[in-house]
């Protein structure tokens, strides 16, 4: 019981952690998208997103250092750099991932 316990108490912080990140992410591609707008998804899908993946981090996680890098990021992978377009869809199949196990039925 211990054991279990202990992994699923590890796995909710792991999730917690991994909805920051992905919370700073879409925060960075909104602030992208206002700033540029037109450019792939809108800024406010995006701040929806960042907002779904809050509810499940901790409250201080997502950090304006986080946001700024995945702005660059998004710049890069506007810009048609190759290895940031390949890191972006990593990323977002890891939040898309996340959601989708939120949304699932518990057993």
């Amino acid at each position: 019981m211990t054991v279990w316990l202990c992994a699923a108490v590890s796995g909710e912080r792991a999730n917690a952690s991994t909805a920051a990140d992905c919370a700073a992410f879409w925060r960075g591609v909104a602030a992208e998208q206002r700033a540029m707008p037109g450019l792939g998804i809108s800024p406010e899908t995006a701040e929806t997103l960042a907002r779904s993946f809050e509810e499940l981090a901790s409250p201080d996680a997502a950090t304006a250092e986080r946001i700024s890098g995945y702005r660059l990021l998004y710049r890069g992978r506007i810009d048609g750099d190759p290895q940031s377009s390949a890191l972006f869809r990593r990323i977002s199949r890891r939040c898309d991932a996340l959601l989708a196990e939120q949304a699932a039925p518990s057993s």
